[in-house]
């Protein structure tokens, strides 16, 4: 006698589940039939072959599913995942310490600008207008940004300086973003300020590396520090850039700089960038292990400082921007005056 649909189902799961394969399985090989009743089917078949003698023994609990004892994470695919992203970190770290900017001729003048402070009621606005024009508008001046781009008051008591803010927090990152579509024909590099990094603190988004990739896709970016070499003609320039280094001097606003040449051998450079202290904008010479290194401050565009003023902070001088102005033979030398660059670079260029 032909066997019914149901017997040949339920035969077939009661071989599955005696082969032991997990319910999982078996309601994968039998997709057009509800697992409510596949069991069902199973329960019966194995009362059919006289497995369940219901008056002979009190019922067995069969757990089938995940279990306490087994390991939730796969051990091998955790270890592969992280020998990958070792392997990703090394080769990024790798390029990061060689990357390189690369001008054909020379002289070539770097303004590097900081602490911009967008939103703050005490920012030279007119000023920074001014700055922006000039080095966009003036041939072989590129510019790198150092920092402290917005004010961005969004964490623990600071968060009360936003109440006598001039802008809110999306209005200073619509000014952010104003200044880097103007400077985008001339940015080459850019690090992020402690003010810019309270974002990412918050929430693990690095929103000024996102706004650079929108707005100056192929810029040098990173949160805290850029290595970088500039090369003019066949002469190479090594460039060392942070928002702020460790270490300070109330008698040499460029000590931070020159310590680190001094005991940080393992990353040399010819040219530290510095800003942060919003002390004064200035560009000095120091002996860099027998060569002539340059340390340059960058000075800061908020100029109205009650904080600074009710802690008796020294009046900056009236930098802002500096400049390094590097050549193909090697030379280089720099000015807190960007007017000054300027004007050099548009006599070499335009006359």
């Amino acid at each position: 006698m032909a066997k019914t649909q149901r017997e040949q189902y339920a035969e077939a799961v009661y071989e599955l589940k005696a082969a032991g394969t997990p319910w999982a399985a078996v309601y994968e090989a039998f997709p057009d039939v509800p697992a409510a009743t596949l069991r069902r089917y199973n329960h019966e078949e194995r009362k059919r072959r006289g497995e369940l003698d219901e008056r002979a023994r009190p019922p067995v609990a069969r757990a089938d599913g995940v279990t306490a004892d087994e390991e939730e994470l796969d051990e091998d695919a955790i270890w592969a995942a992280a020998i990958a992203a070792s392997q990703q970190r090394r080769a990024r770290e790798q390029r990061r310490q060689a990357q390189c900017v690369e001008f054909d001729h020379g002289p070539v003048g770097i303004a590097l600008m900081a602490d911009l402070h967008l939103g703050s009621a005490g920012v030279d606005y007119e000023r920074l207008d001014a700055d922006i024009e000039t080095i966009v508008q003036t041939p072989g001046m590129y510019v790198m940004l150092v920092g402290d781009i917005l004010d961005n008051w969004i964490i623990g008591k600071l968060m009360r300086l936003m109440m006598g803010e001039e802008f809110t927090i999306d209005e200073q990152w619509a000014l952010a973003r104003h200044v880097l579509r103007r400077l985008a024909p001339k940015l080459i590099a850019s690090v992020s300020g402690n003010h810019d990094l309270w974002t990412y603190g918050l929430t693990h988004v690095d929103h000024l590396r996102d706004t650079h990739a929108r707005l100056t896709a192929g810029v040098l970016y990173h949160r805290y520090e850029l290595p970088l070499t500039v090369q003019v003609g066949g002469a190479e320039h090594v460039f060392r850039i942070r928002h702020k280094w460790k270490g300070s001097s109330i008698y040499n606003p460029t000590h931070a700089i020159e310590r680190a040449a001094l005991f940080d051998k393992g990353r040399h450079f010819d040219i530290g960038v510095a800003a942060h202290t919003h002390v004064s904008a200035l560009v000095r010479q120091f002996n860099n292990g027998g060569q002539t290194g340059i340390a340059a401050q960058c000075g800061s565009y908020k100029v109205f400082d009650e904080y600074a003023e009710a802690q008796g902070f020294p009046l900056p001088n009236e930098g802002a921007a500096v400049v390094v102005v590097l050549d193909e033979d090697g030379s280089r030398w720099g000015t807190n005056e960007l007017a000054s660059a300027a004007r050099y670079l548009q006599r070499v260029y335009l006359n």
